[in-house]
Order: structure tokens, then sequence, then C-alpha cells
């Protein structure tokens, strides 16, 4: 593959919402595989979809095994900062936390837009905390969405 081919590839992929995986991968998933690429692995993730773009297989996993599930938390902001790192929190340490999460955060956590989870919150499908605007859902009806 050339390397304006994957050019276009990784900016199709980004413009689905894919962001590239910097987390890491137990080797026993390269094993399930059967990768002999694992070096060049170039994982992106959305939500709990993760593709590989290092061969032509092209491998497209959904929540597996093995993967550090991430997400960039949100921080109050001291002073203006030209770098700054961003905290990662797993899907499992955002849920256990119990607090009641934005639509952002479940739907991340999911792997559902954040209009689907809207529906399910109006279908009772995932439970709303309290009656007052912005929307808050409850972790603990995400984590049994998840276990379904």
């Amino acid at each position: 593959m050339s390397v304006r081919q994957q050019t276009r590839e990784i900016l199709c992929l980004l413009d689905r919402g894919f962001v590239p995986y910097h987390g890491e991968v137990d080797p026993a998933v390269y094993e399930r595989l059967g990768c002999t690429k694992r070096r060049q692995a170039q994982w992106f993730v959305r939500g709990q979809r993760f593709l590989c773009l290092s061969c032509a297989r092209r491998c497209a996993l959904v929540n597996p095994p093995g993967f550090q599930l991430v997400l960039a938390q949100r921080s109050a902001p001291s002073r203006r900062l030209a770098y700054q790192e961003v905290p990662q929190i797993t899907v499992d340490q955002l849920l256990s936390q119990g607090r009641p999460l934005r639509v952002d955060e479940a739907a991340w956590a999911t792997a559902l837009s954040e209009r689907q989870v809207r529906y399910l919150v109006e279908d009772g499908t995932l439970e709303r905390v309290g009656d007052d605007r912005p929307l808050r859902i409850s972790s603990r009806s995400v984590r049994s969405y998840l276990g379904q």
C-alpha cells in the first residue's frame, strides 16, 4: 500500500470518529489473530471498536479482551498552558466511580452515539439521575446495559 493510500485511509478513519490508540495491547491478542506484524500495528479506536491498519487483513474487534480502554478526563484549567498531559481512564474505572455520567461519557462507554444514549434514557433502558438539566445517567444502569 502506498503512503498516499494509507494516509487517505487514516483520514477516513479520523473522519468517522476513530482516534489513534495509545494504550497497551496484550500479546495474546496478536496470538489469537495470528498476527505476525505486531511491532508495526497501528490501532485506531472509537468507543469499544478497535481497527488495526498494520496489514491487508484490517483486523476489526469489538470490546476485545487484552486492550486497555482509555478515556480522556476533563480537568479544570488553573492557567493557560501550551502543552498539557490529559489523564486517561478506563471504562471500568469510569463506571466504578459511581457518579452520574454525562451523555458523552455514557456514549463513549457503550460505544453508541449521544443520540442513541438519549433514546435509551427515554426508553427506560438507561436510568436518568434526577429530573434537572443537564441530563445525567446512572453509571449502574450503564454497567447493567454493558452486561447484557
